[in-house]
């Protein structure tokens, strides 16, 4: 069975400590020279961040393993650099990697005896947000939801044709408002659209549950 992979974007070799935790982990360590960045311009970050990225998955077997979630993430020190990386990851395997960092301990400068769940933390969080009543705020929350959705969304796999049609206006109105730029709640809450979330629930209740994501 292939080894899990340790991505360390640190710009630094792992220390002999670090590299004894990664050996109890089992990790195969991966490391990158981070180039310098121009960090005045996001382009040259997203380029810098795609072509660290790439050396990754470079290699067939390490691919896979990123693919299939088998991988662990130290990043950079830049965070936007490092957040550049850590999006695409999450885009290239569906979900957030393990997670680690260098910090100065009692057994020097060293990686973390144990790795965060990045994916059980974003998890959690929107277990947290959907256990939260809006009350009033739910209308917002739905077409500001429902904007993301629609925008994203092939409706061809709509079977109702008279829906599929009441669908669309939706997806045009949701799309001029957010182009109108909605600033508040009131905004949406003083619009007619009690034909547009009956229909929009019905949408929600013709597809798949499982392939809607916002």
């Amino acid at each position: 069975m292939s080894k899990p992979l340790l991505l360390n974007y640190t710009g630094y070799e792992l220390s002999e400590n670090s590299l004894r935790i990664a050996k109890k982990y089992n990790f195969e360590v991966l490391n990158f020279t981070v180039p310098n960045a121009n960090l005045a311009s996001i382009d040259d970050v997203k380029k810098t961040a795609r072509d660290l990225f790439e050396q990754a998955i470079k290699k067939k077997r390490h691919a896979k393993q990123i693919k299939l979630g088998n991988f662990a993430f130290l990043p950079t020190g830049h965070a936007g650099l490092a957040i550049n990386l850590l999006t695409m990851f999450h885009g290239f395997c569906g979900h957030f990697p393990k997670f680690n960092w260098n910090a100065r301990t009692e057994n020097g400068f060293t990686i973390l005896e144990e790795f965060e769940d990045l994916q059980s933390l974003r998890d959690e969080i929107r277990n947290f947000a959907n256990s939260l009543n809006f009350d009033d705020d739910d209308l917002f929350i739905r077409m500001m939801k429902a904007i993301t959705w629609l925008k994203y969304r092939s409706l061809e796999d709509l079977k109702d044709r008279e829906l599929f049609t009441k669908i669309l206006k939706v997806k045009e109105r949701l799309l001029e408002l957010q182009e109108d730029g909605i600033k508040t709640e009131d905004e949406i809450l003083e619009a007619d659209f009690d034909q547009l979330v009956e229909a929009l629930d019905k949408a929600f209740q013709s597809w798949d549950q499982s392939t809607i994501k916002i």
